[in-house]
């Protein structure tokens, strides 16, 4: 049995237009974060099962997410999601 709660995406290249059928596809009943304000590809995915967890972001960037993690029995973290394209 798998006991994953929380995931991430980088570099998806999703359109903001089709974010919204992917992640229902992927994960339907998950909450999801993205940072389309700062890419047009949504770069960063961040998505957790609503059961278990609470997520923020408190921070974004083209190639950053910052968030905030409370899980229902009172453990709290921050985790850092960073995208870096490669270059040649």
């Amino acid at each position: 049995d798998n006991n994953i709660k929380l995931g991430a995406v980088l570099e998806t290249k999703v359109k903001a237009v089709n974010k919204d059928k992917i992640s229902t596809a992927i994960a339907p009943s998950w909450r999801f974060l993205y940072n389309y304000n700062w890419s047009s590809l949504g770069r960063i995915w961040v998505c957790w099962n609503p059961n278990f967890l609470n997520v923020f972001c408190i921070g974004s960037s083209d190639q950053v997410m910052h968030c905030k993690i409370n899980s229902m029995n009172n453990i709290r973290l921050q985790v850092h999601y960073i995208f870096c394209p490669w270059r040649q």
